[in-house]
């Protein structure tokens, strides 16, 4: 599919737990072209709370979704006027040069990007003990 008009497109990317998600929509709100990069989550094998991602495979999707919109589309990427972005909650640590800084110490110069589901968990204890009490 080629877009031959000089119609404003936006780019909203979603980064999920599992993937990174893209979709290109005209300003009616449209949907032209749409794409998905699934990330790598690990699961940390002391604490199975804990799950690890690196935030340079989710920045290599996030470039890899737009990418992937943009051509399948034919949008010149000057016809695109905005991004929106939206994220899950995670912690993402970064050195002054914008490098990734390891946070955890289970395996180093791997994980870059550190997910706690902690409050969940403890919402879900709180809920099965009321209800067994």
């Amino acid at each position: 599919m080629t877009q031959t008009t000089a119609e404003s497109h936006y780019i909203g990317i979603d980064v999920g737990t599992g993937s990174v998600r893209a979709s290109l929509v005209t300003k009616s709100g449209k949907t032209v072209a749409s794409s998905t990069y699934e990330t790598t989550t690990w699961r940390n094998r002391h604490d199975h709370r804990l799950f690890e991602q690196s935030t340079t495979d989710i920045w290599d999707g996030v470039t890899k979704v737009i990418k992937a919109c943009l051509k399948e589309s034919g949008v010149p990427p000057a016809a695109v006027k905005g991004l929106g972005f939206d994220a899950t909650c995670s912690l993402a640590v970064a050195d002054f040069e914008g490098r990734p800084i390891v946070v955890t110490n289970h395996i180093q110069n791997i994980f870059e990007l550190l997910i706690t589901k902690r409050r969940t968990l403890n919402n879900a204890l709180n809920i099965m003990d009321a209800w067994v009490a």
